[in-house]
């Protein structure tokens, strides 16, 4: 699965998010919900008591993940320009990664499935 975001909004949406996230003994709400369907780039963080949802236009294949940690990711972004490509892979494995990509900068980032993230209530 591949889609294709504006690097630098994403970058600030993922940094705005991330600062929602606490730690957890629950490894997936350490993580940022990121949902490509429809056209848009949905990223979703939470602690349970404040929900932060950030959207913004993409292209691609509809997919979703979490990104596991986004710490590394955060940093990582900074640093990349123009468009951004975001890959997944269908895998079995037991540490499932994502790939993001920028001209020659590319980074893997640990990620978790998107259904066991918590519905955010109404």
């Amino acid at each position: 699965m591949r889609a294709m975001v504006d690097a630098k909004a994403f970058s600030e949406a993922l940094n705005h998010v991330s600062k929602v996230i606490r730690k957890s003994s629950i490894p997936v709400l350490e993580g940022v919900l990121i949902r490509f369907e429809n056209g848009r780039c949905t990223l979703t963080g939470t602690d349970f008591t404040t929900w932060l949802t950030v959207s913004l236009p993409s292209q691609g294949d509809d997919f979703s993940f979490v990104l596991h940690k986004p710490s590394a990711a955060v940093k990582a972004c900074q640093y990349f320009n123009d468009e951004l490509a975001i890959e997944t892979h269908e895998t079995r494995s037991e540490s499932p990664k994502a790939v993001f990509s920028c001209g020659r900068r590319s980074g893997e980032f640990d990620i978790l499935p998107a259904k066991d993230y918590p519905e955010r209530p109404e």
